[in-house]
């Protein structure tokens, strides 16, 4: 091949190559680790810019609700809306990444909100 060492015994530097390839695996393990981190906090991101975006509208629905003007109908519209709002909100925060809940603490084989009693469980 043309190489003078290719298993660290066929050289007196034994120990070294092989502290250097034990080096080598474990950068590898860390770059994966990094990896999947920065994965899943982009992940997050998306999901807190989504949660900003429903609470930016459930303000304005509120704003709207607040008008004297509204008949009870309109209202009802509203209110279903805010549910609709908390649902998503919900999904949301039953977020999985890797298949782990991610905002259920060290819980996170269980979704951490239910959709009947909006609140931690």
């Amino acid at each position: 091949t043309g190489l003078k060492v290719l298993e660290p015994g066929d050289s007196k530097n034994a120990g070294t190559i092989s502290r250097l390839q034990d080096t080598t695996k474990r950068l590898d393990g860390y770059k994966n680790r990094v990896a999947e981190v920065t994965a899943s906090l982009n992940y997050q991101d998306d999901i807190m810019a989504q949660v900003n975006e429903l609470l930016v509208r459930a303000k304005e629905v509120a704003t709207q609700a607040g008008n004297e003007s509204n008949g009870t109908i309109r209202r009802e519209q509203l209110a279903q809306e805010i549910f609709q709002l908390r649902d998503q909100l919900i999904n949301l925060a039953n977020a999985q990444f890797e298949g782990r809940y991610l905002y259920g603490g060290a819980d996170d084989d269980d979704p951490p909100y239910d959709q009947q009693t909006p609140y931690v469980t």
